[in-house]
């Protein structure tokens, strides 16, 4: 029972970080498409194959690691702004 109520927490709050990161435009806009994406397709990709879920969760935060360690050099931030001036 607890681990099903887990579930829902994670569920909802990565569904609420992702609409956060579409809304704000501090990382790209897939990257908020594939926190809102990741964890439900990785529940019933899990039924497939044992680990494909545990593959899903490491793309997403490595994805995320590698552009917050990005982000830090103004790289992006530099991005947004030349497309949002354009």
């Amino acid at each position: 029972m607890v681990r099903l109520g887990f579930a829902v927490v994670i569920l909802v709050g990565s569904a609420i970080l992702g609409v956060v990161v579409l809304r704000m435009h501090l990382l790209p806009w897939w990257c908020g498409v594939l926190l809102i994406v990741a964890f439900p397709v990785g529940h019933f990709a899990n039924a497939l194959f044992a680990s494909t879920e545990n593959i899903l969760r490491a793309l997403l935060w490595g994805v995320g690691r590698s552009l917050l360690i990005g982000s830090r050099d103004g790289t992006h931030r530099a991005g947004r702004a030349a497309v949002d001036a354009g």
